[in-house]
């Protein structure tokens, strides 16, 4: 059986859609969907009531993906788990391709590939090449050095040896990457194994996610591989550089893989938001 993970925190506009879209999978694989829930907007009673096959774990205080994630596992059955958000939408194949990626690597993390599930918006392309560009559509069957939480998977053994995921902030995921990459393991990515995210299509809100992200990444990496003080400031030291050189591998990313025209359109928003994201993880490091 494939176990999969959804964690919601008020995604009651966005739950259906996701949900729509494991119903429908074609696939004579079993698996079950677990549903990890924090929210204040009616979320659990919304699946609650049109998807009863789902199982529902709820929590009444605030839990950030990773303590989410550890709370699924706990009921979690599969010997496999895989991820995804509520602002995802899989593609029909997901768990068939999911299962067989797992079946035929040894790797204790598989991820896929992240396609644009809201292209008319600007703010949202500008969103997805700043979060998205390392696993867009055209790139490679290969190891990787990370997958997003929203389109990865893992063997149940790695995650009893490894895990559990930190709790309490951003990053979780990035943290279990870390943590098996001392063991000498690495991640792979498999492109036929799809996701589309939605993505914001606000601005200012793209921008104030940058800094969070960017400031729980700087924490989280300074804490996690025990970085002196020295190095922290070191980091902080490259402010000036740090967002070209985020911006010029985003671009070659989306220049290589088929995505030149969307890019191009919206390259000055997605400097601006590597400028908020490096101004987030400096401020991070310092913490």
């Amino acid at each position: 059986m494939l176990s999969i993970i959804i964690t919601t925190y008020n995604a009651r506009s966005l739950i259906g859609r996701c949900l729509d879209s494991l119903k429908n999978q074609i696939t004579e694989i079993p698996f079950e969907i677990i549903l990890v829930d924090s929210s204040r907007d009616g979320t659990a009673d919304f699946v609650a009531e049109n998807y009863p096959a789902v199982k529902l774990v709820r929590f009444d205080e605030r839990k950030w993906c990773g303590g989410a994630r550890n709370a699924g596992i706990a009921f979690a059955q599969g010997d496999v788990i895989a991820f995804i958000d509520a602002d995802c939408v899989a593609a029909p194949d997901w768990v068939t391709a999911t299962c067989a990626a797992h079946e035929q690597h040894p790797e204790p993390i598989i991820g896929g590939v992240i396609d644009n599930a809201n292209p008319e918006d600007t703010a949202g392309w500008a969103y997805y090449f700043s979060e998205f560009s390392a696993w867009l559509p055209g790139t490679d069957f290969g190891r990787i050095r990370e997958v997003p939480g929203c389109v990865m998977s893992i063997k149940r053994w790695a995650y009893e040896q490894y895990g559990p995921f930190i709790e309490k902030t951003y990053c979780s995921d990035s943290a279990f990457h870390w943590q098996i990459q001392a063991k000498g393991y690495e991640a792979v990515i498999d492109p036929s194994i799809r996701i589309a995210h939605t993505n914001p299509a606000n601005f200012a809100h793209f921008l104030r996610h940058e800094v969070e992200h960017g400031r729980n990444f700087g924490e989280v990496r300074a804490r996690e591989q025990g970085w002196s003080r020295l190095r922290r400031w070191g980091m902080s030291a490259t402010l000036p550089v740090l967002p070209l050189l985020l911006f010029g591998r985003i671009a070659y990313d989306a220049l290589t893989k088929q995505h030149a025209r969307p890019f191009l359109r919206v390259a000055p928003l997605v400097l601006a938001g590597q400028i908020a994201w490096s101004y987030g993880e400096c401020r991070g490091a310092l913490m």
